[in-house]
């Protein structure tokens, strides 16, 4: 008999470790899901959401609401499935939903059926809310480093250092290249002519 086995029936007590967690805790103060909170619970909801055909006995459409538009703000773009699954693993999602973890079909009946307008219209008329609560000067474009689109990625990063260094480094290039076009346009042309001239020659 093995050796771990031969005292396998002696007391062997047993601990229980505590595992419950608190979200409110764990998330920092300046995060974006807080803020996406507090806004969505400052304005008035029942411009966005119809509750009256939310069923007693489903999730809270505030938070489903509020889990859309993190997540939006967070990767630009978001299918249910990824609903679903920031839902169950991203921690600031768990916050907003007290742990509770709605499926990807708990998302399209809600915004299929309990959202007044898409979801396009809801980030303009949240714009419109930062713009009336916030110090935001929307007439000014700030090129100091920050990205010109609102879903830019390290592919679509433009700095105004480095494109003000490209941009004269790349200036006699592209001179190079349009006289270069330039001179094939020519070229081709006066070969059509040609050629047409031929034709009517005969």
């Amino acid at each position: 008999m093995p050796k771990y086995l031969v005292h396998s029936n002696a007391l062997q007590p047993s601990f229980q470790f505590p595992l419950s967690f608190v979200y409110e805790d764990s998330i920092p103060r300046d995060d974006i899901s807080r803020t996406v909170k507090e806004v969505v619970e400052g304005v008035n909801v029942f411009k966005y959401i119809d509750f009256s055909s939310r069923h007693d006995c489903g999730y809270d459409g505030l938070k489903l609401l509020q889990c859309i538009l993190l997540a939006y703000t967070l990767k630009g773009y978001a299918s249910l499935r990824d609903l679903e699954d920031l839902c169950k693993f991203d921690i600031r999602f768990q916050f907003i939903m007290d742990g509770l973890t709605p499926s990807f079909m708990a998302f399209q009946r809600f915004i299929a059926n309990n959202l007044r307008m898409s979801l396009e219209d809801l980030f303009v008329e949240f714009n419109r809310y930062f713009e009336a609560h916030d110090d935001i000067h929307t007439d000014i474009l700030y090129i100091d480093g920050t990205k010109f689109e609102a879903n830019a990625n390290k592919m679509t990063f433009v700095w105004m250092r480095s494109t003000k260094k490209y941009r004269q480094l790349n200036a006699p290039k592209n001179e190079a290249r349009f006289s270069f076009w330039d001179k094939s346009c020519h070229f081709w042309k006066n070969q059509k002519i040609k050629e047409l001239q031929r034709s009517s020659d005969f």
